[in-house]
C-alpha cells in the first residue's frame, strides 16, 4: 500500500474508535441517569477506564494495522 492509502486507513480506524468511545461514553450517561446521581464516583473510575481502554486499544490496533500494511 502506498502512503496514501495507509494514512486513509489510518484515520479511518481513529474515526471508528471515536464513534465507539462516544457510543460508551452516551452509555455510561444513560446508566448514570437510571441508577441516580449516588454513583458518581463508581461511574466517574468506569468512564476513566473506558477512555483508557478504548484509546490504548485503538491506538494498538491503527499501530499494528499500519505496520502490517508496510510489510505488504
Amino acid at each position: 500500500m502506498d502512503d496514501a492509502n495507509t494514512n486513509a486507513v489510518y484515520v479511518l480506524l481513529r474515526v471508528a474508535c471515536l464513534h465507539d468511545f462516544v457510543v460508551g461514553v452516551v452509555a455510561l450517561r444513560v446508566i448514570r441517569f437510571i441508577v441516580g446521581v449516588g454513583c458518581d464516583f463508581v461511574i466517574g473510575v468506569s468512564l476513566l477506564e473506558l477512555l483508557v481502554g478504548v484509546w490504548w486499544s485503538c491506538t494498538f490496533l491503527a499501530g499494528f494495522m499500519l505496520a502490517l500494511s508496510r510489510q505488504c
